[in-house]
């Protein structure tokens, strides 16, 4: 066989009857909505972008991916670390309102904040109190915006000072009184304040350690007279103070709501993108499909030429239906396992026909195509033959690309170049066969038949031959393994595996930078103070939270026990027994006639059942201690 082709049609016949073909309503009834071209056109973008940043990034895809989740991390760390960004609004009023407050209504804001356990905002309101206080006696200038310190270095403004000249006309003051000299320093006295009453001289908040204390019971300041009952101001209303460890469901949905609209745009996009999708048949370059990207277009004109067309989905029936008529046409090499490239490498090889190899990758091209190397991919355009092949000649002009290939098998025909490297490569074989490399297959779909040169190029092609075996490669092929099973990690890529085991390496560094970051343990001073009673109210309140009466019960015994060992002179950390036996002894001193309950059970008895029993435990460890001391102090003479 010369290499010419026995279907001969030249580029204008061809490019004519593919637009007469692609005329009928079969390829149009598919055709995509504007809005769905819209989509795929913003989706080719994004892929587009993702390649070209896996190409630049080391490691490629994997790489790009693990410093994808790098950040998605550093920033739900950064948020979970700092919080909202902007300040939650809690519905308080403004500072400045329609009327002026007077200083019993700050009071008794200041009592409804103390009464729900809120002392920033009753100190805040008892400030605002004194302030307005000092305003409602003329003490004080009345300013809106007056801090603390100005409140209290604050003193009302002096007239402006009159002019010199009008001062210079003003006889002067005479105060004999004041010019005359004391004799004795005791002839100075300050003027006398009024004694007030004692219920006023009383604070009603008491401060004890930084922290208010209310001495009574709060109650709400009456209203002034001329305030109707219905603006009065209301109870005060006890609730749970807001804290992160006790989080309410607004301040849950405020911290999550931001993730939780990120995943449901991303779903309902998802959702929206499948159901535009889902009525098309994804049948790339499949003959049988009337879609943009199938075949049937080709496989039409093809059979109009008497060249019939036979699908075939495993390598066994494509090496079965070969034979020196025949055409075989790989669609994606690159699917086939090394064991089904070398089974149809040994068939194709002997059956004295064409194979034609699209897009196939550097494995794929060097099993099928012996001395074939593939090189680095390139964008598909209009390409110029620039070869002396028949077939490529005839076609003129025509949609190549997609890979460029290298070849040094003498005799091979290398057209269409791209960059100085050809993108169709022809190998002869033994007998009347050859070998077709073809760097990009959109010549072969519906969408690009009827374009430039792509029909006559695709129907000499695949026209070589009364017969066309189109080999559609599946995953269900048995032929795909070699008889062996394989595992899972046969199965990942080399660069899912590389990738993994950086993950690997940088979790292992990261705990070893950890670890040794600690260091050993350093007693350092605390920079703040924690009082021994805000400590012990913290630890009750987590051991109440965790519903850990067993531990608080215990930790109340063991202090229990430590106090009363030196007491009853035994050593510290006694065994059960003997400190049983020493306070019972007490207790049956001279003085204890009272009843006492067993000092067993109080000092090592099982665990309160609730709180309730709890609360008797305290209360009877700490009975069972001052009787103890009182007996001692008793016998002791």
């Amino acid at each position: 066989m010369s290499g010419d082709a026995p279907v001969t049609t030249p580029r204008d016949a061809a490019r004519e009857a593919a637009e007469h073909e692609l005329s009928k309503g079969i390829y149009h009834q598919n055709d995509p909505s504007l809005f769905q071209r819209a989509l795929d056109w913003l989706w080719d973008k994004v892929a587009d972008l993702l390649t070209a940043a896996s190409g630049a990034t080391p490691g490629g895809g994997v790489g790009l991916l693990a410093i994808a989740l790098a950040v998605v991390l550093l920033l739900v760390a950064l948020r979970w670390r700092l919080g909202r960004v902007r300040q939650v609004s809690t519905g308080e009023p403004g500072l400045f309102g329609d009327r002026t407050r007077t200083a019993a209504e700050y009071r008794t804001a200041a009592e409804q904040h103390a009464a729900a356990r809120r002392w920033t905002e009753a100190s805040q309101e008892r400030m605002r109190a004194l302030v307005r206080a000092l305003e409602e006696r003329t003490v004080l200038d009345p300013r809106p915006g007056r801090t603390a310190d100005e409140g209290r270095r604050g003193r009302r403004t002096r007239p402006a000072r009159p002019c010199h000249r009008t001062a210079r006309r003003r006889p002067p003051l005479r105060r004999p009184h004041l010019r005359r000299p004391h004799r004795h320093r005791a002839d100075v006295r300050a003027p006398a304040r009024p004694r007030q009453p004692a219920a006023a001289r009383q604070a009603p908040v008491r401060r004890r350690r930084g922290r208010p204390l209310m001495t009574t019971t709060p109650s709400p300041a009456p209203a002034p007279p001329d305030t109707p009952a219905a603006t009065a101001a209301p109870a005060p209303v006890e609730r749970t103070p807001d804290t992160s460890l006790s989080p309410t469901a607004r301040q849950l949905w405020a911290r999550s709501r931001t993730l939780l609209a990120a995943a449901l745009a991303v779903i309902v996009f998802g959702i929206g993108y499948a159901a535009l999708r889902s009525g098309e048949s994804h049948g790339a370059l499949d003959p049988r499909s009337a879609d943009p990207a199938g075949s049937r277009a080709v496989a039409q004109l093809l059979s109009a030429q008497g060249v019939t067309t036979t699908v075939v989905t495993t390598t066994d029936e494509a090496t079965a239906a070969l034979g020196s008529g025949a055409t075989l046409l790989v669609t994606v090499p690159d699917l086939l396992t090394p064991h089904q490239q070398s089974l149809l490498h040994s068939a194709t090889e002997r059956s004295g026909g064409r194979t034609v190899l699209l897009s196939p990758g550097p494995s794929a091209a060097e099993a099928l195509a012996p001395g074939v190397q593939a090189l680095a991919p390139t964008d598909t355009r209009i390409l110029t033959p620039q070869c002396s092949w028949p077939s490529a000649t005839r076609a003129g002009d025509a949609e190549l690309g997609g890979a460029e290939y290298e070849t040094s098998v003498p005799g091979a025909d290398r057209c269409y170049p791209s960059g100085g490297h050809p993108t169709l490569i022809r190998l002869p074989a033994a007998g009347n066969g050859d070998t077709v490399v073809l760097g990009s297959a959109e010549l072969l779909t519906n969408d690009r038949l009827d374009e430039q040169g792509n029909a006559s190029l695709a129907l000499q092609l695949l026209g070589a031959h009364p017969r066309l075996i189109w080999y559609l490669p599946s995953l269900g092929d048995t032929s795909a393994l070699d008889g062996e099973r394989k595992s899972f990690f046969d199965l990942i890529p080399d660069g899912w595996s590389w990738g993994l085991l950086q993950l690997l390496i940088a979790a292992v560094v990261t705990a070893l930078w950890r670890a040794r970051r600690l260091g050993p343990v350093v007693a350092e001073r605390l920079p703040v103070a924690v009082h021994a009673s805000e400590a012990t109210e913290g630890r009750a309140r987590l051991y109440r939270r965790a519903n850990a009466r067993a531990r608080a019960a215990e930790a109340l015994r063991q202090a229990t026990r430590d106090r009363l060992a030196p007491i009853v002179g035994i050593s510290p950390a006694p065994a059960p027994e003997s400190l049983t036996a020493a306070v019972a002894a007490l207790l049956g001193g001279p003085g204890t006639g009272a009843p006492h309950p067993d000092p067993g059970a109080l000092l090592y008895g099982p665990p309160p059942s609730d709180d309730a029993a709890l609360l008797r435990l305290a209360d009877d460890l700490d009975a069972l201690e001052r009787r103890i001391i009182s007996t001692e102090r008793y016998a002791t003479p």
